[in-house]
């Protein structure tokens, strides 16, 4: 007599043969998922429309500078710029006048040193306005000079324009200078950040709403 031990009857294999021939469907299910939604991508997907990225394609990255911000308007420029007037700046007025209608503009270098020559003299409001002058045509040593003026860490009393140290100036001058290439602006912003926190630890309401917005 034949010994079916550990044979449990047709029964048993027919259920085996169930369970494996469920797994097999659900492997071909995915399978065919897959590649319905890879056909999706590749002949319905428009890789031209802005902001899509085609797969494999590397995408541009542009690293953030540190603080960075929108360079200052125009309307802020002028602004700042009369409040300097209003303090004298006649020599630097009539030059930047000059410099506007001259058929070919003196070099950045030549007003720079001119507005070096009033720092020296004492003439801050005329420094000042070159410098300003400057930075709206794109001059980034100046920004950073501006920015000098009122960073507590660098600012010159002799000097500066500022009747005081300013964070927000400083913070707006490094930021520009950053914009127009001066690498060693990113130090500054780091150092001044510190700066201003610890200024707004000690109850600093100008330096609080300052690091609201950095």
């Amino acid at each position: 007599m034949a010994d079916h031990r550990g044979f449990t009857g047709w029964g048993e294999v027919g259920g085996k043969q169930r369970g494996f021939l469920r797994g097999e469907n659900l492997r071909i299910i995915l399978v065919v998922g897959i590649i319905g939604l890879l056909a999706w991508n590749i002949f319905f997907v428009d890789w031209d429309e802005p902001g899509i990225a085609k797969p494999g394609s590397k995408v541009d990255e542009k690293p953030l500078a540190q603080g960075a911000a929108a360079p200052a308007t125009e309307t802020s420029l002028a602004e700042e710029e009369g409040q300097a007037d209003a303090r004298g700046g006649e020599e630097a007025r009539s030059l930047i006048a000059k410099a506007r209608q001259a058929a070919e503009p003196p070099q950045a270098a030549e007003i720079f040193a001119q507005a070096e020559e009033y720092s020296r003299a004492g003439k801050k409001a005329d420094a000042y306005l070159l410098h300003f002058y400057l930075v709206k045509q794109g001059h980034g040593p100046s920004a950073m000079l501006l920015a000098e003026m009122a960073d507590p860490s660098f600012r010159n009393a002799s000097t500066s324009f500022l009747d005081a140290p300013d964070f927000t100036q400083a913070h707006k001058w490094y930021v520009q200078a950053l914009i127009l290439g001066q690498e060693q602006a990113e130090k500054r912003l780091t150092d001044l950040k510190l700066r201003v926190k610890a200024a707004a630890a000690g109850g600093d309401e100008n330096a609080r709403r300052l690091l609201v917005g950095w």
